[in-house]
């Protein structure tokens, strides 16, 4: 499966920060993200992010449409972290 258009969602975040420290997940999150996302979707998204956490030397730069500011290993830690903040608040499950 060809899990770029499935990635470009989150990445596309990257857009609208200056750091990626900037991005905090919190209860709120959860509860936007649940609004914002079917189930199905973030299933979806859920296991591209799996996918993604099991290549780190994929050139997740190349998943944007955009010049981002952000390194390989930047973009990379940044979807691990929203990988776990998903497993953490089942989001890949409720």
């Amino acid at each position: 499966m060809n899990y770029d258009n499935i990635l470009n969602s989150p990445i596309y975040k990257l857009y609208y920060v200056n750091s990626i420290d900037e991005i905090k997940y919190t209860a709120n999150s959860a509860k936007f993200f649940r609004r914002d996302y079917s189930l199905e979707w973030r299933k979806e998204i859920y296991e591209a992010l799996e996918w993604a956490i099991i290549n780190p030397s994929y050139d997740f730069k190349s998943i944007s449409t955009h010049d981002l500011a952000f390194s390989n290993d930047e973009i990379y830690n940044y979807l691990k972290e929203l990988c776990e903040f998903m497993e953490e608040t089942e989001l890949n499950l409720i």
